[in-house]
């Protein structure tokens, strides 16, 4: 049987670690005293003799700051999957991780799949409709972890500066200027698949386009009227 892998967590509220030495201790005889914030990933410490219906804190490993461990409660941890760990781990924004684990199993970005409408908010830039065409890593890119690969079919948008190749690798093909790699915290989904709306500009755009809808089906209900004679 092979070794079981360590079971990872992200800190669901503030906390304090301490600076791991080869004694643990300063000169002065007192621990370093270290923050570490909600969102960061936790790996735990001696996971062989680690019981989670059985335990009621755990020492850690905080995986965000090198040389880090914290004694935590379990309560105040939140369970991550591997393939999720492989996600989070390349978004810089611990409260954006806090926000993709918390979040309802239906909307939250980390159950996206390949072929899932999401919503993609580039840096400094309104929210474009997009396609998830790949989710995994990306060795040219980042060194660990994994990417998700966008087709923006927002109309009119060029902003990608990829065609789903790195190199001489081809991870899934579109029109260059319609494919990204991004985090996936850069990534939204709203309430049964559909688009957010995080901007009064991305409301107004939505909104034209119901009022349109609306008028069109309202004249076709005229049409049919008057061809009736009703």
């Amino acid at each position: 049987m092979g070794l079981r892998e360590p079971p990872l967590y992200l800190l669901g509220k503030d906390a304090t670690g301490w600076l791991s030495t080869d004694t643990r201790y300063l000169s002065n005889q007192q621990m370093e005293v270290v923050e570490v914030a909600r969102g960061s990933l936790l790996r735990v410490d001696n996971s062989h003799n680690f019981d989670p219906y059985k335990t009621v804190s755990v020492t850690v490993s905080v995986l965000d700051i090198q040389g880090v461990k914290m004694t935590a409660l379990l309560k105040d941890l939140v369970v991550v999957s591997k393939d999720d760990f492989q996600l989070l781990c390349n978004v810089n924004s611990l409260e954006t991780r806090f926000r993709l684990v918390t979040a309802n199993s239906s909307t939250s970005a980390l159950n996206r799949r390949v072929g899932d409408l999401v919503t993609f908010t580039p840096s400094g830039s309104r929210p474009v409709r997009a396609l998830v065409r790949y989710i995994g890593p990306v060795p040219e890119l980042v060194g660990s972890g994994s990417l998700v690969g966008l087709q923006v079919i927002e109309q009119g948008w060029e902003g990608g500066n990829t065609d789903g190749s790195v190199g001489e690798r081809s991870y899934f093909c579109v029109e260059r200027g319609k494919g990204v790699f991004c985090d996936i915290g850069s990534v939204v989904v709203g309430e049964g698949g559909s688009c957010i709306i995080e901007s009064a500009a991305k409301l107004e755009s939505l909104n034209q386009g119901y009022v349109g809808r609306i008028a069109a089906l309202m004249e076709n209900v005229d049409n049919n009227n008057t061809k009736w004679g009703m």
